[in-house]
């Protein structure tokens, strides 16, 4: 059964229907019109589920957006969209980006080819290598401590410096890949604890 975009099929069990099939008398063959009704129940459920759940992260979506619009206005650090980014790196454009995470939570997955900031070190980063062409950026689990690592960097190379907008969980949410100490794609993030946890999109392959 096709469902509208951005719902997910979610079973849920009903005791009360299963008692319901259980006293049904047994035929080899049920009657067309009772087995129509059952098709219809069972139909009108999984719709009525499906649609559920996409409204469930509607709404968490939108309670993660007014966060993160709360965390930027506290940094004050520009912004550099998902979207952005996924699009500079498909172009192959020159990035320097920083992982502003302890090594624990980098370990877990980070962003292709991110380069480890701790966030007490951040004021005394070795800086030497970047290329002056290249595009700096900062991101954590959802930016507020990759944002003030973000004004820091600017004031010291003297040139902008983007903060990664909704961080690691607005970045692995659209779909943006993200890889083991190794480089290998895995399917699943440090989202450092509640309430961020809840607003990390499930993917198939997570465990």
């Amino acid at each position: 059964m096709a469902l509208p975009c951005g719902h997910r099929l979610v079973r849920i069990p009903c005791k009360s229907f299963d008692v319901f099939l259980r006293r049904l008398p047994m035929s080899a063959e049920p009657p067309t019109a009772l087995a129509a009704l059952l098709l219809s129940l069972l139909l009108s459920a999984t719709v009525l589920t499906a649609a559920r759940a996409g409204e469930d992260w509607s709404a968490k979506d939108r309670t993660f957006r007014e966060k993160i619009v709360e965390i930027n206005q506290k940094t004050g650090a520009r912004q550099i969209s998902v979207e952005t980014l996924q699009k500079k790196l498909a172009a192959g454009e020159r990035l320097v980006i920083f992982d502003v995470r302890e090594l624990a939570e980098m370990q877990v997955s980070a962003l292709p080819g991110a380069r480890l900031a701790l966030p007490d070190e951040v004021q005394a980063l070795p800086l030497n290598g970047i290329p002056a062409n290249a595009t700096v950026v900062t991101y954590c689990t959802v930016g507020y401590r990759s944002g003030k690592a973000a004004v820091i960097l600017e004031k010291r190379l003297g040139r902008p410096v983007y903060n990664l907008d909704g961080g690691l969980i607005a970045w692995f949410n659209h779909g943006g890949q993200v890889v083991d100490p190794a480089g290998r794609p895995v399917d699943m993030i440090d989202a450092w604890g509640p309430p961020w946890t809840s607003y990390v999109h499930p993917r198939p392959q997570m465990r």
